[in-house]
This record gives structure tokens, sequence and C-alpha cells, in this order.
């Protein structure tokens, strides 16, 4: 697996793309993605594990502002992390829509947890 460097934070070169009406039904996701999340994703809620982290996607969007964020997911494999970005984007039909780019951060968010509890722990 290649990864790579964006504002300082390393992730894989993967890249999973979805999309999703401005209400969060799912519209559609690249090979990746299904691969990543399955064909069972029916809504952007059905993604993200941290209700609050939801809303704080929603009010970014609609804020029309860049979301960029460590976020947990539900993933066909279990919860993972993943480095989200989202953005109100025009859909060919001229209708709003989210698109998300997620980047594979799992390894080193668990990594970075484990230091910092260890840190937390450390007299």
């Amino acid at each position: 697996m290649y990864y790579m460097q964006h504002s300082g934070v390393q992730f894989s070169t993967t890249t999973i793309i979805s999309g999703f009406a401005i209400s969060g039904e799912f519209i559609s996701g690249n090979p990746p993605f299904t691969k990543a999340f399955g064909h069972q994703v029916t809504h952007l809620e059905n993604l993200v594990c941290d209700p609050n982290m939801l809303q704080n996607i929603y009010q970014r969007i609609n804020q029309e502002k860049r979301f960029e964020e460590d976020v947990l997911m539900n993933t066909a494999q279990g919860e993972t992390w993943y480095r989200l970005f989202a953005d109100n984007t025009q859909h060919v039909k001229g209708i709003a829509t989210i698109l998300l780019h997620h980047y594979d951060i799992h390894e080193r968010k668990t990594t970075e947890q484990a230091f910092n509890c260890r840190l937390v722990q450390t007299p």
C-alpha cells in the first residue's frame, strides 16, 4: 500500500469516493467504497459512528465549507478510522450533494491513541 502526506497527515493513497444527497441519502460510491463499506449503505448516518461528528459534517456542509477531520466509520470489517473530506458540490443536474473522500488512517490513528494513553498513564 502506498501512503501520501496532506496537511501533515499520512494516509493511504487508495481513493475512496462517495456521494450523498444533502439530507444524507446515499447516491453512489466508487468500487473501493463498495469494497470497504459494502452494498448495504443507505444513509450517511449508517457510516459515521459518532452522532456529534455527523452533525459537524452537516453543519459545515450547510455553511458551504469543507469538512476535514479524522472520523471513526462503520465499515464492512468493523469500525475504522478515516481522514474524511466532505464538500458541498453540485450534482450533474444542479442538485447540491455531499462529496466525500475517505482516506484510511486506521493504523496511524490507533497507534496515536495508544501513545496518548501511555502518556496519560505515565507518572
